[in-house]
């Protein structure tokens, strides 16, 4: 599918995607596709139990997002926007911004549960400086104000206002921001790329048939009186399929140790030299080594990122666990191809 696909059912076919994307990647093991959302999930949520696409929580009585991340008592509510020029940005004025903002703002979950709340604003395009100064702020938690926020807070007043016949409240406006991220995603190709790669990773040789098997189930479900309830098991049983990552082949049913060592040779290239339990598997000599592979080593070295957490130390193994797995898979793909 490309970009212009979007012409033909709007933001649901993006929205859709996007969902398929985030229940195969956060049900089975979760890597950073898209560190700002991943990294706000992993340190959130923890683990992803279920995802309700629109509907409500008839419990509470509190009507759903496009995509809603839920873990126990907590919640990531997120709202889909997409825009079809290339190169278009994201404005302080955008109407479809006011929109999605002026739902988090209405939400009961801001009165009820704050604590157990995060608003995120999805896109397909990136934000222009004003609302890149917005993202920043509230990426610091800065205590000054900021002229780009009070510019989109009277921005959203006026749309209450024309809309909804609504007056802010600037103290329930800026606690609703805080609970937001703005959070350009991926575009529409680079989404359906993923879902293939997912796929491929669960040793799905049809990965277009699954593909399209699950996007009929998730826009079925996403488009009924009431929404409904994606969990693993759903994936599971659509796929006919265990969402586990294969592991690779063990020597005689026994899991062997491995070294993978990389030297520079003296002509600048890269030697590679691969073993299985002490035993040469691969040696190869290279100009460079893969983008991927080197940004998630690089990941793997920093760790994780600043943010909310609900446990600080079980969010920090879990965020080294998954930069650990991430680099181990770059690390097959690069010495075992196919495998």
């Amino acid at each position: 599918m490309l970009e212009t696909d979007l012409q033909f059912g709007g933001g649901y076919i993006y929205q859709w995607d996007c969902a398929i994307l985030m229940a195969l990647n956060y049900f089975g093991e979760p890597v950073r596709l898209n560190p700002e959302l991943d990294d706000l999930v992993a340190g959130f949520l923890e683990r992803v139990a279920e995802i309700h696409l629109e509907g409500e929580n008839r419990a509470l009585g509190i009507e759903l997002e496009d995509i809603n991340l839920i873990q126990g008592d907590r919640r990531v509510l997120i709202q889909v926007k997409t825009k079809e020029a290339e190169g278009e940005r994201w404005t302080l004025s955008d109407p479809l911004l006011h929109k999605a903002l002026a739902r988090f703002y209405s939400s009961q979950f801001i009165e009820e549960q704050p604590n157990q709340t995060r608003f995120v604003f999805l896109t397909n395009r990136p934000f222009n400086p004003d609302l890149v100064k917005v993202k920043k702020w509230l990426g610091k938690g800065d205590d000054n104000d900021c002229p780009e926020a009070e510019k989109l807070k009277k921005q959203l007043e006026r749309y209450l206002k024309k809309e909804h016949n609504q007056v802010i409240d600037p103290a329930r406006f800026y606690q609703m921001l805080a609970c937001t991220s703005l959070i350009e995603y991926m575009s529409v190709d680079e989404v359906k790329g993923n879902i293939h790669n997912k796929l491929q990773a669960f040793g799905r040789g049809d990965w277009q048939n699954d593909q399209r098997a699950l996007f009929e189930s998730f826009a079925r479900i996403s488009t009924r009186k009431g929404g409904g309830i994606i969990t693993r098991n759903l994936i599971e049983k659509e796929l006919g399929i265990k969402l586990e990552i294969s592991a690779d082949r063990t020597i005689d049913g026994v899991v062997k140790p491995v070294s993978i060592t990389f030297k520079t040779t003296k002509s600048g290239a890269i030697h590679v030299d691969f073993q299985i339990a002490g035993m040469p598997a691969f040696q190869a000599d290279y100009p460079d080594l893969p983008k991927g592979l080197k940004e998630a080593y690089q990941q793997f070295l920093h760790g994780p990122s600043s943010g909310v957490r609900r446990h600080p130390k079980d969010s920090e193994r879990r965020y080294q666990e998954n930069n650990l797995l991430e680099l181990g898979r770059q690390l097959r793909a690069f010495c075992l191809p196919g495998q």
